[in-house]
């Protein structure tokens, strides 16, 4: 999946998680995804945007590939903890 590839691949940084929502056709789905897990689970509504937390994200590469998979309308957040 797209967040796997974004999790598992340094050239994106040090992602440590993902979480936000998304929407395929009619469906929603929450996203909440560490290096060791990943959860995707369906939701009655939500609004389309994703939030990458890590260290030295290359943001953006991840800006990049997020919207060639996603709409528009994806609101994308990266939060880059890395310490001065």
């Amino acid at each position: 999946s797209l967040f796997k590839k974004i999790i598992d691949n340094p050239d994106y940084g040090n992602v440590i998680r993902i979480k936000g929502f998304v929407q395929e056709e009619d469906q929603w789905y929450e996203i909440n995804a560490t290096k060791k897990k990943m959860e995707i689970r369906p939701i009655e509504k939500g609004q389309e945007v994703i939030i990458i937390i890590g260290e030295k994200l290359n943001k953006a590469k991840i800006d990049i590939c997020v919207k060639e998979a996603s709409s528009d309308s994806l609101h994308l957040y990266c939060q880059d903890n890395e310490t001065q």
